[in-house]
């Protein structure tokens, strides 16, 4: 077959596997809110995405992609690493660890993350309802990452450990995460999905609890025009997300850079009882990005998400 035909045949496939699963959720029936657990392994990685709406799906193309969409760590060049700290609702913390490293047969990835909160009251279920002292929840999750380029699409796989303790209650399983990517032939347009958390239940009090599967699917778009190199400052994200314990959500987002050591960002989440608005910067110099993110939420009795990343890129 003709290598420009092949290329094409590709690019078709690429896009209707991409279009397929943006659109999957529409046909099917979303789940109960409660369904799932395990619910921190949705919080993402990385606070360039979080401040620009949690749109990863398409728009992280660098080591956060462990997280969004493993198919974008084919584009990563050279070694990556990033941490990140983040606090939820003023109670939870989340820390994470990213590694990618790009070979000739592809890039290899690894993610460690932990999550845990302040100490929370036992309750009884049945009397007076005064709390018995009180215990500290917490979940663990390790990952191997690969992706590999092909001539008109990226794919990307993550195979992970999970673990979660909820006071004398814990249990363990593993998961699946799969990606593309395509370059569409509009300059600057990339589109993207992926599937999240595909696996086995875990067990916590001989109950089976789901893992929070969920699939996203979007673009990003940096508009690329002769002789205005300026509006190359500007990158546009938007992608559904389609968990299997609710309804689909749209995130949107953008990012400007005003200098290229300096950008400022900025998005929403739609259809969310308690997400809303974000807001965030981040700030370069040499291999050395720090990023910011300030996620508001619509609950007044809990404090604002905030979310900040260190990312080192070495390029060979």
């Amino acid at each position: 077959m003709h290598p420009t035909l092949s290329a094409r045949r590709g690019a078709v496939l690429a896009l209707a596997l991409t279009l397929s699963t943006l659109f999957a959720p529409v046909a099917a029936t979303a789940g109960e809110p409660g369904d799932a657990g395990l619910l921190w392994l949705r919080f993402g990685v990385g606070a360039r995405a979080g401040a620009m709406g949690e749109t990863g799906v398409a728009s992280a193309v660098d080591v956060t992609a462990v997280h969004w969409n493993p198919a974008n760590l084919a584009d990563v060049e050279g070694t990556e690493m990033a941490v990140q700290h983040a606090e939820y609702l003023g109670l939870f913390r989340r820390e994470s660890l990213a590694l990618s490293h790009a070979t000739r047969i592809g890039t290899f990835g690894l993610s460690l993350n932990g999550f845990y909160s302040d100490e929370l009251d036992r309750t009884e279920i049945e009397g007076s309802g005064a709390a018995a002292g009180t215990f500290r929840p917490y979940g663990a999750a390790a990952g191997l990452s690969f992706a590999r380029s092909f001539p008109a699409f990226t794919l990307g796989a993550t195979v992970k450990f999970v673990h979660e303790n909820i006071d004398a209650f814990n249990g363990s399983s593993y998961a699946f995460d799969l990606g593309i990517a395509h370059e569409a032939t509009i300059e600057g347009l990339r589109l993207a999905a992926s599937v999240q958390n595909l696996g086995p239940a875990v067990t916590l009090n001989e109950e089976d609890t789901a893992l929070p599967r969920t699939i996203r699917g979007g673009a990003s778009y940096r508009p690329v025009v002769p002789g205005q190199a300026w509006l190359e400052r500007f990158q546009f994200a938007a992608e559904v997300v389609a968990p299997n314990d609710g309804n689909s959500r749209l995130h949107a987002g953008a990012e400007v850079r005003i200098h290229e050591s300096f950008a400022v960002r900025a998005g929403h989440r739609f259809n969310y009882d308690v997400w809303g608005a974000t807001f965030g910067a981040g700030f370069r110099r040499g291999p050395l990005v720090l990023d910011y993110a300030f996620m508001d939420n619509s609950v007044d009795a809990f404090d604002t998400t905030h979310r900040i990343s260190l990312r080192l890129a070495y390029l060979p």
